[in-house]
């Protein structure tokens, strides 16, 4: 290990940007989107049947979205009322 823990970092004044950019690594923000794009890209092109792929586009054979229960007359007279408030 490189010796490098939060007290030496504090000590000396390293910043994170400066440290990874002297080890030459992202941060793991990168990394873990990085991953998260490879592996939609690896459920995007299976077929429609896998379960991944039903669950990443949201798509079940037999079942209708409903949005009888949503109204956008009452949406806007809750914004209104909350508005008067």
């Amino acid at each position: 290990m490189c010796r490098v823990n939060l007290h030496n970092t504090f000590r000396h004044h390293i910043t994170s940007a400066s440290l990874f950019l002297r080890l030459g690594i992202l941060d793991i923000d990168s990394y873990f989107h990085n991953r998260i794009l490879r592996w939609a890209g690896h459920v995007a092109r299976m077929p429609m049947s896998r379960a991944p792929r039903q669950l990443l586009t949201g798509w079940v054979l037999g079942i209708a979205l409903s949005t009888d229960w949503l109204s956008t007359d009452d949406l806007g007279q809750d914004v209104g009322e909350r508005a008067q408030k």
